[in-house]
């Protein structure tokens, strides 16, 4: 009987696990189809494993955190110039069931520009309204109109 190594790639293997560690996305998209038990060296495949429970435990740890957040309602309520920028005063609503806050987008509408700014809210109890105010830069020294969408988690 004559003893032979299966084809395989050492190299390849590491390869593989430094891509992982680069993108988050690549595990997802190879778990499909590659298994710890592929790998030809075992500490590769327990590597693999390992970085693949951490990855699940911590996206079941990220939805549990936002579960019952938003979604959010904005309107922005009002404006006026303020130095180099806008204070925008907006009333946000958290329609969900949890305490959390979000980020909206303050655009105006009427910009062939497309500009826009980012503000993050307080946070704000669930089925609550929270007005708040915000200076903001970006959007010119006196838009006609301004709205708001908001981001759920």
């Amino acid at each position: 009987m004559i003893d032979r190594l299966p084809p395989h790639s050492l190299e390849a293997e590491q390869s593989v696990l430094g891509a992982i560690l680069i993108d988050r996305e690549t595990i997802i998209e190879i778990a499909e189809f590659l298994h710890p038990e592929d790998f030809y060296r075992q500490a590769h495949g327990t590597i693999f494993l390992g970085i693949g429970v951490a990855v699940v435990v911590l996206m079941l740890g990220a939805l549990l955190a936002v579960r019952g957040i938003g979604p959010f309602q904005a309107q922005v309520v009002a404006f006026q110039p303020d130095g180099d920028g806008l204070r925008v005063s907006l009333a946000v609503k958290n329609e969900g069931t949890s305490l959390g806050s979000t980020t909206c987008r303050i655009s105006d509408p009427t910009s062939a520009a497309g500009m826009a700014a980012i503000v993050q809210s307080p946070r704000i109890q669930p089925g609550a309204t929270l007005t708040f105010d915000a200076t903001v830069t970006g959007l010119g020294p006196s838009p006609k109109q301004l709205i708001a969408e908001c981001s759920s988690p």
